[in-house]
């Protein structure tokens, strides 16, 4: 007889003894399949804690009506197993449910069998892709693997991490998890697929693989069996060491299925694993779990119990108080009433009570050794997730996760429902390569392939880029003013990067080259790019590396500044000095003629009245016709992007022809193009900064684009020429100033000359030396001219009267006394010209 027979005539017959002896009530047997791995490590714990769910349930519950048989069958790792096993159940011992298969794609077809019969089947499948939804007799009696992918999304985003490898087993065990990974926002840059059973070259093969990509990050999702040999192989590859990050998701966490070389192999690993609080129940139970699990299990070692077992264990808790709510009938199957060629499943009929036993299990709720075990139409549902970090031969809690809060280090009823994905909510972490420095998620792998970077091959301005083609050895040069500041770019990065530049025939537009960085062509592009909302929807730019805007571009006409015409900008030096001696020259001019003449121009220099000439200059107009015009069969105007506009007015022979006007409409610059999410655009963008703080991109822009015009179109040499006037510009101004205050200066000296030529004769014919006579002549001249002076005269004691002279006494002049030398000797001259008036002469007694 089997075990589990004896196990229920025991309880039985503990039953019957235990009966009042007026009662002869016998519990009605309930037959229920079990369908497990045995040979597997949860097989056996889900199955001692099934045992002891039944034991612990009749126990507590002595008077039940029924009571639960357990027929355990082995489906040895096997999806023919299984589904035999859940038939032979079905047929020969007419169970009334079934518990299991533990594997999801064991369960896939168990399932069909259970919705064909009516009969419930309650398996701890985690795959999405099997839902109780579709499968009206399917409990699941786990968390839904998809339940992760929220947990491991917010884990990702606390360190920062931009995009993730998921690796996982090819099975709907394995698959069913990716589509949640997007909908959790999680950027998978790639999938590795291993069959249930790989070579171990084949496992090498996908590490390699990995190894010649960029992302360092790993979601490993696959049976636990796989999951040892494939850790053990990453480790020999150098794969578990510093700047990689592994994410394992609950199923593998719990470390009983992985022997010590793969724990060892795992040092540094993040977990998931369900959250089971910590109650007097459960640890009373775990000391029971311990001694119940070694007597059925003598030669393995000690394990603890994990979630799955406690879910087992409230499941057929649930399983139990269900039937009893039902009752065993006396026939288990309804019989198909038409004959014929019946296959199994057909002559099995369909399940007498599974219509009502169902119900009862897919929304249930209690409080059990796992926590709040709550079933809503067939899906168990999740509370909070547990985050573990592999340490040792053992793991090690940093926090927690739920949908509520999101990551926390502690889980706290009083929750205030915010939900958070800060790192600082999770404890200290030992990364891979016993480090605490958390990797950074990505690396430019060196021994990998080259980076493909597209440059637009196209006519135009080869300035920007330059793609040229040797005709003898048909090798390719690619430059320009782009390409230097790319290298720049990536020289000024931290760590090495591999790249190499491939041209991209511009047919079409820029767009295309866009779209091949998103279709995975090109890893990047360079060249005249500008950022786009369109574009920015598929790729993602770095930072700006020239300005946006459009220009209005018009060709110009203007004077030459050199014309003598030309005086509306500021001085030059010489011109100021120019300006200077001709007001001096001219001040000199003014002071000659009036100081004999005009009482302000009398006295000592200081005291001279002196006037100042202010002009502003306004600044030369271009003109803003065009060369040719609209009406001529030209254009007016052109609408050009701002850096075209510099490069075409960088050119000497365009700088005097066109002209930018008016302020550029803003837009958006030009940048280097890379694929949605791509790590390397945070660091790209930082050593643009860089390179733009030490000047480094102004350097490599001055090789290639000239700044010899200004921001008018001008070349600086001939804006210079503008903006400071020379001398020449104002030849004509001065040589008519000039002439005039010189002629001026000839015909008052000439007159002056004429009107004294007595006294210049004495002076001439006299002995004295040269000095003294032009001494004597500068005397003369800087008396008052009696003509135009006011004549003094004494009065008769009441001081001084001055009347006017008379008109007449302008006809002759007065010479003063004039002292001159003749060998030393003083001599004095006086020069008395006779008036026609005498009347005028008697004015002045003196004389």
């Amino acid at each position: 007889m089997q075990i589990p027979n004896l196990i229920f005539f025991l309880l039985l017959l503990i039953s019957f003894c235990s009966a009042p002896s007026n009662s002869t009530t016998i519990p009605a047997k309930a037959d229920v399949g079990v369908i497990l791995d045995l040979e597997t490590p949860l097989g056996k714990i889900i199955k001692t804690c099934i045992s002891m769910s039944i034991e612990d349930f009749y126990v507590k519950h002595e008077n039940s009506s029924t009571m639960i048989v357990p027929h355990f069958r082995d489906s040895k790792s096997d999806i023919v197993a299984a589904t035999s096993s859940a038939v032979d159940l079905l047929k020969n011992t007419q169970v009334m449910a079934i518990f299991g298969p533990q594997r999801s794609t064991q369960a896939d077809f168990v399932i069909d069998i259970g919705n064909k019969v009516s009969v419930p089947i309650i398996s701890p499948a985690t795959s999405p892709a099997i839902s109780p939804e579709e499968s009206p007799y399917f409990i699941r009696s786990a968390w839904s693997c998809s339940s992760q992918a929220k947990a491991i999304a917010a884990i990702v985003k606390a360190f920062g991490w931009k995009e993730v490898t998921f690796i996982y087993q090819k099975s709907k065990f394995g698959s069913g998890l990716l589509q949640f990974l997007f909908d959790g926002l999680i950027q998978v840059s790639h999938q590795t697929v291993l069959c249930s059973c790989p070579g171990d070259d084949q496992i090498r093969k996908e590490l390699y693989q990995l190894q010649t990509m960029q992302t360092r990050v790993f979601v490993v999702h696959m049976e636990s069996k796989l999951a040892s040999r494939f850790f053990r192989k990453a480790k020999e590859l150098g794969m578990m060491s510093k700047g990689y990050a592994w994410i394992i998701v609950d199923s593998l966490t719990s470390l009983y299925s992985m022997d010590s070389e793969a724990v060892e192999a795992m040092q540094g690993v993040i977990g998931l694993k369900a959250y089971i609080p910590s109650t007097n129940e459960l640890k009373n139970f775990e000391k029971r779990w311990s001694k119940r699990f070694l007597k059925d299990n003598p030669d393995m070692e000690l394990m603890g119990s994990n979630a799955y077992g406690l879910w087992a264990y409230d499941s057929m808790t649930a399983l139990a108080e269900a039937v009893e709510l039902v009752g065993v009938t006396s026939t288990r199957f309804k019989k198909r009433v038409d004959g014929g060629n019946l296959t199994d499943l057909d002559a099995i009929g369909t399940s007498s009570i599974g219509e009502s036993l169902v119900p009862l299990i897919r929304n249930y709720t209690t409080r059990g050794l796992s926590g709040n075990f709550n079933l809503i139409n067939g899906e168990l549902q999740p509370s909070a997730f547990e985050i573990v970090n592999v340490i040792g031969r053992g793991e090690h809690t940093v926090g927690f996760w739920t949908d509520r809060n999101g990551l926390s280090k502690t889980l706290k009823p009083d929750d205030d429902g915010v939900y958070s994905t800060k790192r600082e909510n999770l404890g200290a972490i030992i990364w891979p390569g016993k480090t605490s420095e958390v990797p950074k998620g990505w690396e430019i792998p060196t021994s990998g392939k080259k980076l493909r970077v597209g440059v637009p091959m196209r006519a135009g301005f080869p300035d920007f880029v330059k793609v040229q083609r040797d005709p003898q050895t048909n090798a390719t040069r690619i430059s320009g003013y782009y390409i230097d500041l790319f290298d720049s770019v990536m020289d000024a990065l931290p760590y090495a990067v591999r790249y190499e530049y491939v041209p991209f025939d511009m047919m079409d537009s820029y767009d295309n080259l866009s779209y091949k960085v998103f279709d995975g062509t090109f890893d990047a592009a360079v060249g005249d790019i500008t950022i786009t909302a369109r574009r920015s929807q598929y790729v993602d730019f770095s930072l700006p590396i020239e300005d946006g805007g459009i220009t209005r571009l018009q060709d110009i006409k203007y004077e030459d500044p050199n014309k003598g015409n030309f005086f509306l900008k500021p001085f030059s030096r010489g011109l100021w000095l120019t300006v200077i001696a001709l007001l001096i020259f001219t001040g000199l001019t003014l002071w000659i003629i009036e100081h004999r003449l005009n009482e302000d121009f009398r006295g000592p220099p200081s005291e001279h009245r002196w006037d100042s000439t202010k002009a502003r200059l306004s600044e030369y107009l271009l003109d803003d016709a065009l060369s040719k015009g609209s009406k001529n069969g030209g254009i007016k105007a052109m609408l050009v992007t701002t850096p075209y506009t510099k490069l075409f007015l960088s050119r000497s022979k365009y700088c005097k022809k066109y002209m930018r006007v008016g302020t550029p409409d803003l837009s958006e610059g030009s940048a280097f193009v890379f694929p949605e999410g791509s790590p390397l655009v945070a660091d790209i963008s930082r050593a643009i900064i860089e390179l733009m703080d030490n000047g480094r991109i102004s350097e490599i822009k001055g090789r290639w684009i000239s700044d010899s015009c200004s921001e008018d179109g001008v070349q600086p040499s001939h804006y210079a020429d503008q903006s400071t006037i020379k001398l020449e510009s104002f030849k004509i101004l001065f040589a008519v100033t000039g002439g005039i205050t010189a002629t001026c200066l000839v015909v008052y000296l000439a007159s002056y000359l004429y009107k004294n030529r007595g006294f210049v004769q004495r002076i001439s014919s006299s002995g004295a030396t040269t000095r003294a006579k032009i001494r004597a002549m500068c005397k003369h001249f800087d008396q008052r001219d009696p003509k135009s002076f006011r004549v003094s005269r004494r009065g008769n004691g009441d001081g001084d009267q001055t009347v006017p002279p008379s008109p007449n006494v302008y006809q002759d002049r007065w010479s003063s006394i004039v002292p001159i030398s003749t060998d030393e000797t003083p001599v004095e001259i006086r020069v008395v010209c006779p008036n026609s008036d005498n009347s005028n002469v008697a004015a002045d007694e003196n004389l």
